[in-house]
């Protein structure tokens, strides 16, 4: 019970302040984990934006919750404005 993995979901306003929305412990990252819990925290809304690191199950989660994809890395290419080009692109957009 104490090796569990902690995954956070954070909002990000317009003015780029992230705010925790929710935040689930569980064995390890699996798709229908994060599915349920953007459900319980109403996050599930078709055609918004997810961001995530490379986690394969944020990544699932979001075609299953018809969800548009941000893939984003830290380092010396890191964007401040994520959203750039977005609607010029199609699938995922990796920053």
């Amino acid at each position: 019970m104490y090796d569990l993995d902690l995954m956070l979901f954070t909002n990000v306003d317009s003015l780029s302040k992230s705010v925790i929305t929710g935040f689930i412990l569980a064995p390890s990252e699996q798709a229908n984990v994060v599915v349920r819990a953007a459900k319980k925290f109403s996050l599930d809304r078709e055609g918004t934006v997810l961001m995530t690191d490379e986690a394969s199950a944020f990544a699932s989660a979001a075609a299953t919750l018809k969800k548009k994809l941000i893939l984003c890395r830290k380092g010396p290419r890191k964007r401040n404005n994520f959203f750039r080009h977005q609607e010029q692109q199609i699938g995922p957009t990796v920053l």
